[in-house]
Formats: structure tokens, sequence, C-alpha cells
């Protein structure tokens, strides 16, 4: 696609919200009264956070669509990466993926690179994240700082990493931190 990618920094529960369903529309869309996922033979994915819930569900959702989906998980022996795993077809491939650490996520974008299909890769979804809300007297300022760390920060350093690659194979027309 032409049009220029765009990267948007937001916070906040309702915005996530929002992004999400602008981030889903771009990749499903209704056709016929029924729900139309992008074909994506040829073309890649990465999604953070993929242990459990919604990173999950994406990269199974993605894979049985075509797409050759790189699943970033914080554990990969752990039972949500066997579980996902075992559920996807043969081209999902699960990735050690810490966003809070440099190392994991250039290794992780090494090997995706090293396994680009021919369309290369056509989005990323930072769907890593963490929620440790309690009443403030009840936090220290480094729970602040770990939920920062991965929410914000994990989010930027992975588009830092990949908007090369999505820009490279002119891949989606957004690219969303939340």
């Amino acid at each position: 696609m032409s049009a220029p990618l765009l990267v948007g920094l937001i916070s906040g529960v309702g915005a996530v919200s929002a992004m999400l369903l602008f981030a889903l529309s771009k990749l499903f869309s209704r056709q016929g009264g029924g729900v139309h996922v992008e074909d994506g033979r040829g073309r890649a994915v990465l999604i953070t956070g993929c242990d459990s819930g919604f990173g999950h569900a994406l990269a199974l959702r993605l894979d049985r669509s075509g797409f050759v989906v790189f699943a970033g998980c914080l554990a990969p022996g752990g039972g949500g990466a066997r579980a996902l795993a075992a559920e996807s077809s043969g081209s999902l491939r699960i990735l050690q993926m810490d966003v809070t650490s440099d190392e994991d996520v250039q290794r992780a974008k090494k090997i995706v690179q090293e396994n680009l299909p021919e369309k290369g890769l056509w989005a990323v979804v930072n769907n890593a994240g963490v929620s440790d809300w309690a009443e403030i007297e009840w936090s220290s300022v480094g729970d602040f700082q770990d939920m920062l760390d991965v929410n914000l920060f994990g989010a930027i350093r992975t588009a830092i990493a990949f908007l090369p690659l999505v820009r490279a194979s002119r891949g989606a027309d957004w690219f969303c931190v939340y």
C-alpha cells in the first residue's frame, strides 16, 4: 500500500479499546453478512503477548486465514504457548519475546527477517501488556515503572525494531502502538 504508516502513541483503557477496534477493522471486514478476514497468503504478521487472551486468539485467527504468524510469547515453553502451537498450523512460529528486553526483540527480529514469506511483514500487533493497578498508596514507583516498561516502552521498542520491515514490504497502512 502506498499510504504512509501511522504511528500513534496512546494511553488509557478507552483509547486502547478504540485502537484495537480500528486495528481489527483493518484485518476484518464485513462482506455478505459475514466477517471476512484479509487473505494472508504470502504475508506475515508479528503479534506480541500471545501466551494468552487477545494475542493468543488473534494469532490463531490469522494463522487460519493463511498468514504466517510470528507469535511472541514471554514463556515459549509455557502452557499458553504450547496450546497455541498445538492448535495452529505448521506456519505459525512461536518466538521468545520479552518486550522489555532489547536482546529478545532483536533476536525475534532476526528470526522474522530470516523466515519472511514472499510478501514480507504485513503488520505488527503490539499486544503484550500488564496491569497491576491498585490504590496508589498500595503501589510503589517500581510497580508503575514495570507497567510502563511493558505497556509503553515495550511497544515502542517493538515498533522501532519492526517498522522498517513493514515499510519495506509496503504492509498495512497503519502501525499502532498502544
